[in-house]
Formats: structure tokens, sequence, C-alpha cells
């Protein structure tokens, strides 16, 4: 009888610390989303801009407008890796679509000479995640010659293994890797391991804006990330 109380009581304890170990984790998570999206992407911010001066032969007059004002204090890279994710009928969800627009937003700011995409195809698609990234990054300016591309993975770890020989191919050296910032913490943790001389950039904007959403999504990371650490 005390022996069972004592393994009950130790349960206990150790699952009340694993517990507390999943929060830290998943606190990171965030933590390290939000950083990073503050220190490595886009901040957009209001800004009072005088136009010129219209003047007539009597009186002049200055007008005043507000506009958004995008700048980036994103580091330059040889090239963006942007992550793959779902495709729904043959266009990019809306999570993959601001990923993709944050890749082609590096690329017309001149943070990246290249864009590189990722993604196989997935259950019910006729095409791949990087075609259809490369599809609507070519409709939306990007030229084809600045744009590479793997079409094999399934997954993160996939993603990052199998662009390696498209890297080295192609000369890049650096690069940034591009995902929602929940992702990001995984998805550099990943690339380290790789090898790659990776920094982050996180999309600025998100599908994921519910409490939630959010609250969903980082507790899949957290899985995720604890799977990837644990067991590889």
């Amino acid at each position: 009888m005390h022996g069972m109380k004592r393994i009950i009581r130790v349960a206990i304890v150790l699952g009340m610390l694993l517990l507390s170990y999943v929060g830290y984790v998943a606190g990171s998570i965030a933590w390290y989303g939000e950083c990073t999206l503050t220190a490595s992407t886009h901040l957009v911010r209001d800004a009072d801009i005088n136009t010129h001066n219209k003047a007539d032969s009597k009186t002049k007059t200055k007008t005043k407008t507000k506009t958004k004002i995008r700048t980036n204090t994103a580091p330059l890279a040889d090239a963006a890796i942007v992550l793959g994710a779902a495709v729904w009928d043959g266009q990019p969800s809306p999570v993959f679509e601001e990923r993709i627009n944050h890749g082609i937003w590096l690329y017309q700011h001149h943070k990246v000479k290249t864009l590189i995409f990722t993604g196989g195809v997935g259950a019910g698609d006729t095409q791949s995640e990087a075609q259809v990234a490369k599809a609507y990054a070519i409709a939306h300016g990007v030229p084809a010659s600045a744009i590479l591309q793997e079409g094999r993975s399934k997954y993160t770890r996939e993603n990052l293994r199998f662009i390696q020989p498209v890297i080295v191919e192609a000369g890049v050296q650096t690069v940034l890797i591009v995902s929602d910032p929940l992702h990001m913490k995984r998805a550099m943790r990943m690339a380290t391991d790789f090898g790659l001389q990776a920094k982050p950039s996180p999309t600025p904007t998100t599908r994921y804006q519910s409490v939630k959403a959010k609250a969903k999504m980082l507790w899949s990371e957290t899985k995720y990330y604890l799977g990837y650490v644990w067991f590889g």
C-alpha cells in the first residue's frame, strides 16, 4: 500500500515537472517568434508626409497626407528559403500566401537575390507547393531566373534537408528562413543542425490572428519541437 502511494506521488511530481517543461518550451517558442519578428522583419508605421506645394498665381497651399511606410532591418543574405505550406485548389493557402508575399518583399527590397521555394505535392493536389509558390511569385513580378525550388519535401525537416543540394549547386552561402513567427524557433533549430548559415525572417503578417488559432498553432509547434529535440 505504501509502495503504491509512493509511486503515485512520484508520478504526480514527474507529471508536474513535465508540464512545467512543456510550458517553458511553449513560452520560449512564443518569445523567440516575437523577438525575431521585431528584430528581423519590416515594421509598419504611420508617417506624415508633406506632398509637393501646389501653387497658383495668387496663393501657395501645402497639403498633408498620411501613408504607410514599410521599413526593414532584415540582414542581407544570398537567398530566402520560403518554407512550404498547404495549397488549396492550385492556389497558396492564406498561411502560405503570407510566407510567399514576405519572400517577394525581401526580393523586391534587395534583401536577397534569390527566392527558394520548398514543398512537395500534397494529397489531392497536382502541383507541388514549390511550383504553386513559383507561379505566384512570377505573377507578382519576380523573374523566373531569381527563383529556385525543390518539390519533394512533405514537412519542415525535409524542406531544409532536400534544399541543400539546390543551395550548393547555386552557390548560395547565406539564407533567410521565411515562415510564421511561431514556426521560427523549430525551423531555425533545424537549419542550424543542417549546417545552414541562416537567419530568421518571420512573416510580419499571419493568418493565425485569433487567440484560439494562435493557441492551437503554439501547441502544435510545441509538440513538434519537443518531438524533434527528443527523437530527431
